[in-house]
């Protein structure tokens, strides 16, 4: 998706919250001048539109990027992403969205 909007986010230069969950796509982000940040929010929380208290997720995460511009100001207190071969925060879940849904842990064999 982002390959398709290359030229607006390299004219606007936007703040990006993207899903990556599969490491062969990391490599593309980090070429786009942006500094990048790890987010992995859990699938289930406690403050949820019905109020639900049943955890079915477990500790399953979804693997997400924030993606701020290398020229804006930047205060974010999250795991910056250096090289496409940096692994998650330490002591985050192994188990993510992806394998959850039957992509494996890295979202191999998940289909967009």
């Amino acid at each position: 998706m982002l390959t398709g909007a290359a030229h607006t986010i390299k004219r606007r230069r936007p703040i990006l919250y993207v899903k990556n969950d599969r490491k062969d796509r990391s490599a593309a982000l980090l070429g786009m001048d942006y500094r990048l940040y790890w987010h992995l929010p859990p699938l289930f929380s406690l403050n949820n539109f019905f109020d639900e208290s049943k955890n079915l997720f477990g500790n399953t995460v979804s693997v997400k990027v924030l993606g701020l511009p290398k020229e804006a100001k930047q205060d974010i207190k999250l795991s910056e992403i250096q090289s496409a071969s940096d692994e998650r925060p330490g002591g985050v879940p192994a188990k993510t969205e992806a394998a959850e849904w039957g992509g494996g842990e890295d979202g191999a064999g998940e289909e967009e």
